[in-house]
């Protein structure tokens, strides 16, 4: 069974290294200065000088940049203007896919936003997992929320509409407290605004909603996406896990009008719909051709 928690990264040994090794001998090192055609002095690149495994090399030769690497971009704060960074970084998820994750800190007024992305083509079906929930170890698994995806608990009634907290990659007790803090801030903001039955009401929800994220009792977690841009660790990968089913659906038209897919024109967007050309002709023949006279 393969851990999921476990990473492997490959890197290039140093001349030091080698020497420190036994590969070679001091005098034996290869030189490390490097022109664009290759090691000064002559001589085939050692196994050191070449891409490693892990690396891909796109259809220029070139290397792929590192999944490590992460990159920045200036900006301003929303919140009060001031100039900030805007970090990115792709992250691989085993057995799912690549996703990019955005971080924004403003060191002057504290505020913060992180974004999840997911990468790729579109999927052309959507996907709904379930999952029951037993223990605590179920609370530390990976969960990845897009923004199209929502989530509900049938138990104690909690529904998650699309778009709700934005995209998340936490676990399942992190996104969990984050709902009970948004919503539990309601509360309190209420005031005098809502009756005394309807308070009593909302902090029996809380209350239920608190011994779900504490693991005090078991329940059900939904997760119906879309896009199938979402997901949820399984345990047992690359095995099926008892605990979870995975489902994949057609979307509705509905679904596909709110997702502004029935809009994507993705064939013949070079000319306005209706108009089409004659066989034979091409836009600058007709372009060319002048038009007929009307018939007296």
């Amino acid at each position: 069974m393969a851990d999921p928690k476990w990473n492997m990264r490959e890197y290039h040994r140093t001349k030091e290294d080698n020497v420190l090794l036994g590969l070679v001998s001091q005098d034996e090192a290869p030189v490390q200065e490097q022109e664009e055609g290759g090691v000064i002095g002559g001589g085939p690149p050692t196994i050191g000088d070449l891409p490693s495994a892990s690396q891909e090399l796109s259809a220029e030769g070139t290397t792929v940049p590192d999944m490590d690497e992460i990159f920045v971009f200036p900006g301003s704060c929303s919140s009060c203007s001031r100039p900030l960074d805007t970090k990115m970084k792709r992250v691989v998820i085993p057995y799912f896919k690549e996703i990019i994750i955005m971080s924004t800190n403003c060191e002057a007024c504290g505020y913060r936003d992180n974004e999840v992305k997911s990468s790729g083509a579109m999927s052309e079906r959507g996907k709904r997992i379930t999952l029951k929930v037993e223990d605590t170890d179920d609370l530390s698994r990976d969960i990845l929320k897009s923004d199209t995806c929502g989530l509900s608990i049938p138990e104690i009634d909690l529904v998650l509409s699309a778009g709700t907290l934005g995209g998340r990659f936490t676990t399942i007790e992190g996104i969990l407290d984050q709902v009970y803090d948004e919503l539990s801030g309601k509360l309190f903001s209420s005031g005098d605004a809502a009756t005394k039955e309807e308070n009593a009401t909302f902090e029996d929800f809380l209350s239920r909603l608190k011994d779900v994220k504490a693991g005090n009792r078991p329940f059900t977690l939904i997760l119906d996406d879309p896009l199938s841009n979402s997901y949820l660790q399984n345990l047992y990968a690359p095995d099926p896990d008892p605990n979870m089913v995975i489902e994949l659906y057609d979307r509705t038209k509905e679904q596909d009008d709110d997702l502004g897919i029935s809009d994507m024109k993705l064939e013949g967007y070079e000319q306005d719909e209706g108009d089409e050309i004659p066989a034979g002709h091409s836009l600058e023949t007709l372009k060319e051709e002048p038009e007929a006279e009307p018939l007296s």
